[in-house]
């Protein structure tokens, strides 16, 4: 049996950026690692896991481990080596090629960057030296995705639905869907409201009046629609109806009477 470790440590906040196995993938990632032992090194930055999480989840499924203490140096150096430089350039250079993750699945990840100093933990009262903010435009750049993909995710991990942040992770979901389904459904079809006998002379005399005195003419296309769109104006304002209702109607009329003459 290989060397297995399990230490009591933390996952330093930057890591949690990427989401964690499911269960079955971590059983046979265990299975694996009992086999053929460590052979990815588990990454520490500021004393914390930075990277390989999985990994250390998967360590702890094993029956036969080394208890805290029973490293030697050199032993701790190997499984566990510290990373020097910038981190979240560290993590994210070694997780988007390893996970071959889609464009939903990056802007989720930018999004949780976006969230907080490249991931720091916000209850910390003093802020690591070596984290900066970053927004929302740079952690696009970073994970190659649009800035308007990393505010649908956004909207996604914070709408608090645990299950729809875990089909988009799982590239299950497109972002833009996910976050299209957050928004409040549109209100039912309005149903015009009954109008009287003398409302619709009304309207009638109103039009008339408005013709009246005018010689006949060929208009142009824009000149009919302009007329069109007075008409159904005056015509919602006398009535009190909604204009964008009307409109919506006349075109879904157009479009069928084009289809089917």
């Amino acid at each position: 049996m290989a060397k297995i470790l399990k230490l009591p440590l933390e996952y330093h906040s930057i890591s949690e950026i990427f989401p964690l196995l499911p269960d079955e993938e971590l059983k046979e990632l265990a299975e694996d690692i009992g086999e053929n032992g460590l052979r990815v090194p588990i990454l520490i930055y500021e004393g914390k896991i930075l990277d390989r999480r999985n990994r250390y989840r998967a360590m702890q499924l094993i029956p036969d481990y080394l208890e805290e203490g029973c490293l030697d140096q050199e032993e701790y150096r190997e499984y566990l080596p510290e990373v020097d430089g910038d981190p979240t350039k560290h993590i994210l250079s070694l997780n988007l090629h390893r996970r071959h993750l889609d464009e939903s699945q990056r802007a989720m990840v930018a999004a949780r960057l976006a969230n907080s100093r490249q991931g720091e933990r916000t209850d910390l009262s003093e802020p690591s030296a070596n984290l900066r903010k970053v927004s929302q435009v740079e952690a696009a750049e970073l994970v190659k995705v649009s800035p308007r993909s990393v505010t649908s995710a956004k909207k996604v991990l914070e709408s608090g639905d645990s299950e729809l942040v875990a089909a988009v992770d799982r590239g299950e979901v497109p972002v833009s869907a996910a976050a299209k389904s957050l928004q409040p459904e549109p209100p039912r079809s309005w149903t015009a409201p009954e109008v009287s006998t003398e409302e619709k002379n009304k309207v009638g005399e109103e039009a008339a009046k408005s013709s009246a005195g005018k010689e006949p003419m060929s208009p142009t296309k824009n000149q009919a629609i302009s007329r069109l769109k007075r008409f159904i104006r005056e015509t919602c304002e006398l009535l009190k109806i909604p204009k964008k209702e009307i409109e919506e109607y006349i075109k879904e009329y157009l479009l069928t009477k084009d289809k089917h003459p």
